[in-house]
């Protein structure tokens, strides 16, 4: 062996009480500290912050000869500037719109869009993120 007697042996096996050598000790100290400092940042940070909800609301659709009249039936007001009207794949533009009420916002009972469609197109309602680049589509229906 190595010189040792086999007590000796024992003893350094079954006495010693050495655990993680200091090296790796101060290693995993420093990585527990360095993930800390990332979570508490990016808590006080805001890094990956609330994105405002799109609105819930309630949208009608009322077609006849001339076309379709789309109104606010129900739910949160929706900013004119934060939505667009696609007809068969083609965005309208703001222009288009129906002015909205005070501060330019939709709101029960106020028409959104009223115009011609051709019978197959599809309309969709689509919310803009105003702090992002994220849309949803609040409505989609198909003329008949």
């Amino acid at each position: 062996m190595d010189g040792r007697s086999r007590t000796e042996l024992k003893q350094v096996v079954f006495e010693e009480n050495r655990a993680v050598s200091p090296v790796i000790g101060v290693i995993l100290m420093v990585a527990i500290t360095v993930i800390l400092a990332a979570v508490i940042g990016a808590f006080v940070l805001g890094i990956g912050g609330q994105q405002p909800d799109p609105p819930q609301t309630r949208l009608d659709y009322d077609f006849d000869s001339e076309g379709v009249v789309i109104s606010h039936s129900s739910g949160d007001a929706i900013t004119r500037a934060n939505i667009d009207v696609v007809v068969g794949g083609s965005a309208l533009g703001e222009g288009a719109l129906e002015s909205g009420g005070s501060d330019e916002k939709y709101t029960a009972g106020e028409v959104i869009y009223s115009g011609g469609v051709d019978s197959g197109d599809e309309i969709r309602i689509i919310w803009r993120n105003p702090s992002g680049d994220t849309t949803t589509t609040l409505s989609r229906t198909t003329v008949p």
